[in-house]
């Protein structure tokens, strides 16, 4: 999969300095977005979707396993009003693509 380099639209969609940050890039239908875990211990990250449209979207998503040298990926449907709550590792994230559903 290639990334794009430039974007139509950036959105913070939570975070403070040194704790977390969740962010969401768009190009295009698509939405990228990516969390990351600043502290020294597990954490959950959540990612509001509303910013979303009306749509029903897939998000494709990599994320944390079970320990440092895994990454666990899962496909499901969400919409605007999803609420996601992604458990991470020490230092670690996960990173996604929206798609509106065909």
């Amino acid at each position: 999969m290639a990334f794009p380099t430039t974007w139509d639209e950036t959105k913070l969609i939570d975070g403070y300095p040194g704790e977390a940050v969740v962010i969401a890039r768009r190009k295009g239908k698509l939405w990228y977005v990516a969390g990351l875990n600043g502290k020294d211990i597990p954490q959950t990250l959540n990612l509001n979707l509303n910013f979303l449209g009306n749509s029903d979207y897939s998000f494709q998503l990599f994320k944390d396993g079970a320990d440092t040298k895994t990454i666990a990926s899962e496909t499901q449907s969400v919409k605007k009003s999803t609420i996601l709550q992604i458990q991470c590792l020490p230092r670690g994230g996960f990173t996604g693509v929206i798609a509106p559903n065909q």
